[in-house]
């Protein structure tokens, strides 16, 4: 399982860094080319780029990717097993509610499609 409690951990987490890094390298050309020029014009002058709903929607489809053991569905024999999973469902669910937490906090204060400097 991954040592992933909180956004701040998901974030710093070398699985998210590397999807992250994957997902906005040069497929990003090809899948968004609007926010590919806009990161390349930001990074520049040392910014982002991305807004603030991009980033958020960036850590909902990682968490997304992961495979969740729930223990009213999943069944294990031994600890191996559920090694196989990367987070438990609560810290799933939290993590959800974190996200959509900070995107309402965006959208009341108006800033959740303001770019990132």
């Amino acid at each position: 399982m991954l040592n992933i409690k909180t956004l701040h951990d998901l974030v710093n987490s070398e699985e998210y860094q590397s999807y992250i890094s994957d997902k906005l390298g040069n497929d990003l050309f090809l899948s968004d080319p609007d926010r590919a020029d806009r990161l390349q014009k930001f990074a520049e002058e040392g910014g982002d780029g991305s807004t603030h709903s991009e980033v958020i929607d960036d850590q909902k489809e990682f968490l997304n990717s992961l495979k969740i053991f729930d223990p009213d569905f999943d069944d294990f024999d031994d600890i191996d097993d559920i090694k196989r999973y990367d987070l438990k469902k609560s810290i799933y669910d939290f993590l959800l509610r974190e996200l959509k937490d900070v995107k309402q906090w965006h959208e009341k204060n108006g800033s959740l499609y303001e770019i990132i400097n």
